[in-house]
């Protein structure tokens, strides 16, 4: 499918400067050479990582070593003709260093179990379902400025209100041959994202979505690195 960038989208990607934490959603129009016209609808998602209890964006930092305060990301989600695209987008992490990142089921919040495990398209506890064809995979490698990229498409579309973070963990995504099918490490940061399901029909006007803040953490947590969940 050959595709159009609307204006309004490309407005809203020349004011990420200006969000200040928050997630912004637009539509863009494809065309599909001799089907006639359809419509692609995409999301975009804007945040910069702050610690825990700094609130603001929805985008926190479980360790400042690898995901340094301050760091800006970008999620796009893409939608349409029964498929699924998720595109990230990250600057000011450490040159070189590859990262894992996944879509998980639930917001984040202040401990790094919050965002609850993996989406998985066919739910299962079989360890071979831990795959990049139904999971969401955006494992990067850092450039030598710190910025980093991924996409994954997928033949489906996520359920409504089941998929809501990106998290990006410590290394790159066993696929099983060295460790445990999905294991990155631990969970170093984490974007708050409520992803789409099946598109709605026709064409909506761009929407202001607020990122709700991380709350603090609980009296008594030590300070500094909290990752400690493993695997997922």
């Amino acid at each position: 499918m050959r595709s159009l960038v609307t204006g309004g989208l490309a407005a809203l990607l020349a004011a990420l400067a200006s969000t200040g934490g928050t997630a912004l959603a637009a539509e863009r129009a494809g065309e599909r050479e001799g089907a006639g016209r359809e419509v692609e609808q995409g999301w975009l998602f804007v945040g910069e990582f702050a610690p825990v209890g700094a609130g603001g964006t929805g985008a926190v930092t479980y360790d400042e070593t690898l995901v340094p305060a301050g760091s800006p990301v970008e999620v796009v989600q893409w939608v349409g003709d029964g498929r699924t695209r998720v595109e990230l987008r990250v600057r000011g992490l450490v040159p070189g260093h590859t990262y894992g990142a996944h879509v998980h089921a639930e917001p984040c919040g202040p401990d790094p179990a919050d965002s609850g495990p993996h989406y998985q398209h066919e739910p299962s506890d079989r360890p071979g379902a831990a795959n990049p064809s139904n999971e969401v995979w955006l494992d990067f490698t850092a450039d030598g400025e710190g910025a980093g990229a991924a996409d994954a498409r997928q033949d489906w579309y996520f359920r409504a209100g089941e998929a809501n973070s990106v998290v990006i963990h410590e290394h790159a995504t066993s696929r099983g041959h060295h460790g445990t099918p999905g294991d990155a490490g631990v969970r170093v940061a984490c974007l708050t994202v409520p992803f789409r399901g099946v598109p709605v029909s026709g064409t909506a006007e761009a929407e202001t979505l607020p990122a709700p803040p991380i709350p603090a953490r609980p009296s008594g947590a030590a300070a500094g690195r909290l990752g400690g969940t493993e695997g997922e």
